[in-house]
């Protein structure tokens, strides 16, 4: 199908799917070069619609904004939230019908979860503006590498980015946007041979490469194996997972363009891209307002990383009102060269719960690890993992690509042992099956122990 031809057709998906998508791009394309006083008070309006919404028609909110002391019919200022409780996703299981609108119907709401890639899924209704910023809040990052409306895009994923099992009805739709998906949920060497099969048989292929870092890495690194320089994209958009040094220079190098970051939490709305400078990824702040919070609760200073608390400013068939998104992460107030308004988000560290602990009190979390360069320097390591299993012992699972090296390995032990301490014990295991989540992401930090009681040194 032609590109012209699928731009006709994505009106008749947004009819058939009850959804505004293409309305929605064209806002979004308009409202990033807006000001950003502009994009504050459009926020500010958005916050205090939905507020007034919950507090009239959803019994969880009608209770814990009464308790709270809160009217949002006087709602003025964003800092006002801060006197309502966090929504985590337990309070959410306990209070999932309670969180229902009770006008949800008239707003088309549709059942969704996540992909569970960190544990037990968390299933939520979305309603129709919800949805229909998801797609357009990608293809705004993909406009930074030239992409139109209607361009073609290859999709490598798993899990809440694509089904696992694709309906027929959904596969229609993705034709009609031109998405071509590979799955990624066992990245296998022979997976991986099979993509680089699809691109060999499809030299026509899709310009845009949307996936897993993980994945468009593991890719990547077999091409280059396979001294291959013929494959070309125009633009390589990599989302779910942190995005290593290490990752982006092989992906650009076997690619033969530029790589893009991108973040995204459907639940929360919270979604940010990178920009032709790549000095943070800008968010989304028409769709959620985000709060980034130390351990306490409290605000923390600009450029300092803490806990993302997101509002879902378009979900009124089931409000997220400060919902811990289990992400770290810092924000950037300085305006951007690119002379975009939106705030950028920063330093994105992963989940909270990827922290390994030492036995001098200290708690890494796994950024260091993501930045560690022997894993992504040395020839032989297609990938890694990290395993904590007693406070002074960590696995570290190597997936082989070649012959170990006794000497790498060495290197690497003395280096993690002079940055986690003396009584840290490691042991390398080779495994040439390293899994990946049933969601297709790596999971590459995993601490089996709980936190060690609080009184020690603090993070790394």
């Amino acid at each position: 199908m032609s590109v012209w031809r699928r731009i006709a057709a994505l009106p008749m998906v947004d009819r058939i799917k009850k959804t505004h998508m293409v309305r929605s791009y064209a806002e979004q394309m308009a409202s990033q070069w807006r000001s950003r006083d502009e994009i504050l008070a459009l926020q500010r309006e958005r916050l205090r619609a939905l507020l007034v919404h919950a507090q009239e028609n959803v019994p969880y909110y009608q209770r814990s904004f009464a308790e709270a002391g809160f009217d949002a019919r006087a709602f003025k200022d964003p800092t006002e939230l801060r006197v309502l409780p966090i929504l985590t996703k337990t309070v959410i299981r306990e209070n999932f019908e309670a969180l229902q609108a009770s006008n949800k119907e008239q707003f088309a709401p549709r059942r969704n979860q996540t992909s569970g890639s960190t544990g037990q899924p968390l299933v939520f209704y979305w309603d129709r503006d919800a949805h229909s910023a998801g797609w357009p809040n990608a293809w705004r990052g993909f406009s930074v590498a030239g992409f139109k409306l209607g361009d073609p895009v290859l999709i490598l994923s798993g899990g809440a980015l694509m089904p696992k099992v694709t309906p027929l009805k959904q596969r229609i739709y993705y034709k009609f946007m031109g998405i071509t998906q590979l799955r990624a949920y066992h990245l296998s060497e022979e997976e991986i041979r099979s993509y680089l099969d699809y691109l060999d048989a499809t030299p026509s292929h899709p310009p845009y490469l949307y996936a897993y870092a993980s994945a468009a890495y593991l890719l990547s690194r077999y091409i280059l194996a396979q001294g291959r320089r013929d494959i070309h994209f125009r633009g390589v958009f990599t989302t779910a997972e942190v995005l290593a040094p290490g990752y982006r220079e092989t992906i650009e190098e076997a690619l033969h363009c530029k790589v893009y970051d991108s973040y995204g939490n459907n639940e929360g709305c919270l979604a940010a891209f990178e920009c032709e400078h790549q000095e943070g990824l800008h968010q989304a702040m028409e769709h959620a307002h985000l709060e980034v919070l130390n351990d306490t609760g409290a605000p923390v200073a600009d450029g300092e990383s803490g806990h993302f608390i997101t509002t879902n400013l378009m979900n009124y068939a089931m409000p997220f009102i400060r919902y811990d998104s289990g992400d770290l992460g810092s924000l950037v107030a300085a305006a951007c060269p690119c002379g975009r308004g939106l705030v950028r988000i920063a330093g994105i560290m992963g989940r909270t719960r990827d922290f390994i602990y030492t036995p001098d009190g200290r708690e890494i979390h796994g950024a260091f690890f993501n930045h560690f360069e022997p894993f992504y320097r040395t020839p032989w390591i297609a990938a890694w993992r990290v395993r904590q299993d007693r406070l002074d012992h960590l696995e570290i699972s190597l997936r082989p690509d070649g012959e170990p090296r006794e000497e790498d390995m060495a290197h690497m032990r003395e280096l993690l042992t002079r940055a986690l301490g003396a009584e840290m014990h490691i042991d390398f295991v080779m495994n040439p099956q390293l899994s990946v989540t049933p969601a297709g992401k790596q999971k590459v930090i995993e601490c089996l122990i709980e936190k060690p009681a609080p009184g020690k040194a603090g993070t790394h």
